[in-house]
């Protein structure tokens, strides 16, 4: 059986001409680990997309700690 948690989880996407900024913010009801540290989990993320191309950053943390940092870039 795979373990689960629950999560209580918000988002919001706003859209600044040709950048798109996005917020989750979530509190974990049932963790695997009862860590207090790790209940509340931030993801800001932020993209540019332009003719063709799309690129971004994005954050994740939980609590007080980052767990990474991502930055990505597309062509199509």
């Amino acid at each position: 059986m795979e373990p689960w948690s629950a999560r209580f989880h918000s988002s919001m996407l706003f859209l600044f001409g040709k950048i798109l900024f996005g917020q989750q913010l979530a509190y974990t009801l049932t963790a695997l680990n009862p860590n207090e540290d790790k209940k509340f989990m931030s993801d800001i993320s932020g993209y540019a997309i332009m003719p063709r191309w799309y690129g971004g950053v994005t954050l994740k943390a939980y609590g007080h700690r980052s767990e990474y940092v991502a930055v990505t870039s597309s062509w199509w």
